[in-house]
């Protein structure tokens, strides 16, 4: 998004999600990120996941106010999705609307 983000002030936010599917819990995920943007004004450049698994997650995000977004993004969606796990990581291939 190009997303440019003021120094102070910082504050936490506690996210929790739960999803039938990691894919639901991913683009949920994401769509929680962008809606802080969108109706707060405020992007995170820091995420503590505290407990995930394949359907929920408890999160620490680290926010800051936004300054300016060079790009917009619509929304999140499952078009393209994919999640490949290797080991213990995970890689995706996500589509956003823009």
């Amino acid at each position: 998004m190009g997303i440019s983000e003021a120094e102070t002030p910082v504050h936490q936010h506690a996210l929790t999600l739960k999803a039938d599917d990691l894919e639901i819990l991913l683009v949920s995920f994401l769509e929680e990120i962008l809606y802080c943007v969108e109706t707060g004004r405020e992007a995170t450049d820091e995420i503590v996941f505290e407990t995930i698994d394949t359907c929920s997650l408890n999160a620490a995000l680290t926010c800051r106010p936004v300054l300016d977004i060079a790009k917009e993004i619509k929304a999140v969606t499952y078009h393209g999705l994919e999640i490949h796990q290797s080991g213990d990581s995970y890689e995706t291939v996500i589509v956003f609307d823009v």
